[in-house]
């Protein structure tokens, strides 16, 4: 069986997350709230929010993206190895924001790409349980260690016995591999899915069902507000992101699988695929060089000057706006060199082809 080719929907899923990722973290971080209170208006809070879906995105279109370079023999553990020397390297870059031992999202994308290579042996009809696996292991691991009902930043960098960055790493960090390893594992298992018609039928109406679940869940949190807010039940029906619980996770991953399907039947249909192809897929290919250079200008080097938190919404939404219209020209100049020097193209330098992967790693 031939390897599938690199879906189309994941450069531009992952422009679409690189935007989101932007507008939430500049409008935290240019935003004057305090002085600005009343201009806050509905639009602006939706907008935040809405930024939350982007970690969500890159997770799950890392685990699609790893199943397809997977597929095509492409060597993957090294990649994750330098993906968790940048989480490193960015930490020590934002002091302001993480410690040394700190688990961010590339610390977990570089993990996961290491655990890649062995986990998408297993046939792909099992991938949805090792995704349950992981997410059931991130709820028995809250549980277990007592994680508060919300947890701020201060308590995703400290270090606390026993174990101490293993904690971090694995249940209480900012983004920890459980149960943060399902939707990359849920990634992986959608894009072998879009492959076979017989179960790329099924993604929406699965999709679906994950919603009305967590929809469910979060209601029945509501009306047994003691489920929601004491343990062991409160990662079940709680919906929050800081520590992500069961609802969360059901919401998020489902939205990510609707939009994956919608998009791949867009590009099978051939509509759309003109204004898809441009600048949205740029933004995704250099969605890892934007995160550093936005996190380290805007949140280390303007606190640093005393630069933050001094604008309206109105004008950080212009601000914004420009930001983003100002990379997307630069990426496509930059596009003609393939990207060379960029974080992207460090991932990529160096590699040499592996064997294609074992045909058995496609069955359904």
């Amino acid at each position: 069986m031939s390897s599938p080719p690199r879906s189309r929907a994941i450069d531009v899923l992952r422009g679409l997350a690189a935007i989101l990722m932007v507008e939430q973290h500049l409008g935290i971080w240019l935003v004057d709230t305090r002085g600005h209170l009343a201009e806050l208006t509905r639009l602006h809070l939706w907008l935040n929010l809405l930024g939350g879906l982007a970690a969500p995105l890159f997770v799950f279109l890392a685990g699609a993206s790893a199943y397809s370079a997977y597929q095509k023999g492409q060597p993957l553990f090294f990649r994750g190895l330098k993906m968790l020397g940048l989480g490193y390297l960015l930490s020590l870059l934002t002091p302001s924001w993480f410690s040394p031992t700190s688990f961010y999202v590339l610390h977990l994308l570089g993990v996961w790409l290491m655990l890649a290579p062995l986990l998408l042996r297993m046939p792909t009809r099992l991938l949805p349980w090792a995704a349950w696996l992981s997410l059931g292991l991130g709820l028995a691991g809250q549980i277990f260690l007592r994680v508060p009902r919300f947890i701020d930043n201060a308590w995703m960098n400290r270090l606390r016995p026993p174990w101490g960055p293993l904690r971090l790493a694995l249940v209480e960090g900012h983004f920890p591999l459980f149960p943060w390893l399902a939707l990359a594992l849920l990634g992986a298992s959608v894009l072998a899915a879009t492959r076979e018609k017989p179960r790329r039928g099924r993604l929406a109406g699965l999709a679906c069902c994950g919603i009305l679940l967590a929809v469910s869940l979060q209601v029945t949190g509501r009306l047994r507000p003691k489920w929601a807010h004491l343990l062991p039940t409160r990662p079940f029906f709680l919906f929050e992101f800081y520590p992500a619980t069961l609802p969360f996770c059901l919401l998020v991953g489902s939205v990510c699988v609707l939009g994956f399907w919608a998009l791949e039947r867009v590009f099978a249909a051939k509509k759309g695929a003109s204004v898809a192809s441009g600048w949205l897929e740029r933004l995704g290919q250099t969605s890892l060089s934007l995160l550093f250079v936005h996190i380290v200008l805007f949140r280390e080097l303007f606190g640093r000057l005393g630069l933050k938190n001094h604008l309206g919404p109105t004008l950080a939404l212009v601000s914004i706006a420009i930001f983003l219209a100002g990379w997307t020209f630069l990426s496509r100049l930059w596009q003609r060199s393939g990207y060379r020097f960029g974080f992207e193209w460090l991932l990529r330098v160096g590699e040499r082809k592996a064997p294609r992967a074992p045909s058995r790693a496609q069955a359904g």
